[in-house]
């Protein structure tokens, strides 16, 4: 199976947006998930998952991909920014999602925070 490499730096990739005042970086985590698992771009194919839904609640922007998995059943990938919360986006795994705030069969939540703040690129 041939292996395609997403980066920041391929023409036409989604990129992180800087703005405010304060220096920080406006997180478009979920707009580059898109890309890399469900759209892709510039040529590129997405990863083969669907985006599932997003979350109702105001002033969230959890949003649930799903890969059906050749193992057992589906895996959901759960992930958020926090752009107020230091450039801070986090991902968890779960089995069940009924919806992005109630979910079980879950992962510990990996948090990011610092690199994207040294050079704005992902990898």
């Amino acid at each position: 199976m041939p292996v395609t490499f997403y980066s920041s730096e391929d023409p036409g990739a989604p990129q992180f947006v800087y703005s405010g005042s304060s220096g920080s970086y406006k997180i478009g985590i979920i707009e580059i998930l898109d890309a890399i698992l469900v759209n892709g771009y510039s040529g590129k194919t997405g990863l083969g998952w669907t985006k599932v839904m997003t979350s109702a609640v105001a002033g969230s922007d959890r949003t649930v991909y799903r890969n059906q998995s050749a193992y057992e059943s589906d895996c959901h990938l759960l992930a958020e920014s926090s752009p107020t919360n230091g450039g801070c986006f986090k991902m968890q795994i779960a089995d069940v999602v009924s919806t992005p705030e109630d979910y079980s069969g879950y992962s510990q939540v990996i948090n990011t925070y610092k690199w994207l703040q040294m050079d704005g690129c992902w990898r």
